[in-house]
């Protein structure tokens, strides 16, 4: 899995991921369980991951919400 974005909270890492999902992209969000236990800052944020093979399409799609997942 490859890291495509990093957040400073949880909500916006999982807004990513449900549009992700809605193009047919599958992502973890590796520390979604700490996050939601207000620990984003210690690990140093959450990040959202994807497949190698759909780190372009991915962030095409993201890059279409910049400013709303910036």
């Amino acid at each position: 899995m490859k890291t495509l974005r990093t957040f400073s909270n949880l909500i916006p890492a999982q807004l990513a991921q449900a549009r992700l999902l809605a193009s047919g992209i599958q992502s973890v969000i590796p520390e979604e369980a700490s996050a939601s236990m207000g620990y984003a800052g210690v690990v140093g944020g959450v990040r959202i991951q994807v497949r190698a093979e759909d780190v372009t399409a991915a962030e095409t799609i993201l890059a279409e919400e910049t400013d709303f997942f910036a």
